[in-house]
């Protein structure tokens, strides 16, 4: 990954030899959750390596089905045994490590093991403070599908899938948000409603909480008359309500600097 190779941190993928060509699973949940595990490992680790593994044994029973594990190991600050039951929650950070040297994650683990969670699978962690973190990927029960048996198989299983070429591709219903345009004294208004709010909600991590806050932006936008505002409460509904990660992140981010203003 870039950020790996700007920050000269080695950076290896192995794939085992029998995974199949296609699994039947959802490719845009499981590719936010690799962007994020492995964008926090690589974040996270000052120097040395971050390793991901991507495994595959045959499901206990079933010719068809695969059990899919992708591991990723880095070699960075690592995780108290004290900071470990608080990681996943939402979001609690390690004050000692995290807060002190890079001021948080954001939004993530939370809402990645919510993730996998959704897809009948399980995130977990194994670190020690000072000797890096292993964080695992298991998704059981994954059906092989055979695209010839599909007329455009493969265009249908790649349809899902979010292509970025050249860096983050920002979807084009964030892009078309305009901010800037909002009359000055209804940003003055939603300033002063907001901003404790917003500070708040920011700092929670909570996508219930952030999708309550999508919820009154939308009201105030009708008593505003405000169509920008409505576009990007329906913009942050619709990335709270299918845990669309890197979305969430930058909606919260343009709605903040329109506060910072």
């Amino acid at each position: 990954m870039l950020q790996a190779k700007q920050k000269n941190i080695y950076f290896e993928t192995k794939v085992d030899d029998i995974l199949p060509e296609y699994l039947s699973l959802d490719g845009v949940r499981i590719r936010q959750v690799l962007l994020n595990v492995t964008g926090n490992a690589i974040k996270f680790t000052k120097k040395g390596y971050v390793n991901v593994h991507v495994g595959v044994s045959q499901t206990k029973g079933k010719l068809n089905a695969f059990d899919l594990e992708i591991v990723v190991a880095d070699s960075g600050e690592g995780i108290s045994k004290k900071d470990q039951s608080l990681i996943f929650s939402a979001f609690s950070q390690s004050e000692d490590i995290f807060n002190k040297n890079y001021g948080g994650t954001g939004l993530g683990l939370s809402i990645t093991k919510q993730i996998v969670e959704l897809m009948n699978g399980k995130l977990t962690l194994e670190s020690e403070l000072g000797k890096g973190s292993v964080f695992t990927i298991s998704l059981p029960a994954l059906k092989v599908v055979d695209v010839k048996k599909h007329k455009n198989g493969e265009a249908k299983l790649s349809a899902n899938v979010a292509e970025r070429k050249g860096g983050v591709v920002i979807p084009r219903k964030i892009a078309q948000l305009d901010l800037a345009i909002i009359p000055e004294e209804i940003k003055s208004e939603f300033k002063r409603k907001f901003s404790k709010n917003f500070a708040e909600v920011n700092q929670s991590k909570s996508v219930d909480k952030i999708l309550e806050f999508s919820g009154q932006i939308r009201e105030f936008s009708k008593k505003s008359n405000c169509e920008e505002l409505k576009k990007v409460s329906q913009v942050l509904k619709s990335a709270c309500e299918n845990f669309e990660i890197e979305n969430i992140e930058i909606v919260l981010s343009i709605i903040k600097r329109v506060l910072n203003e």
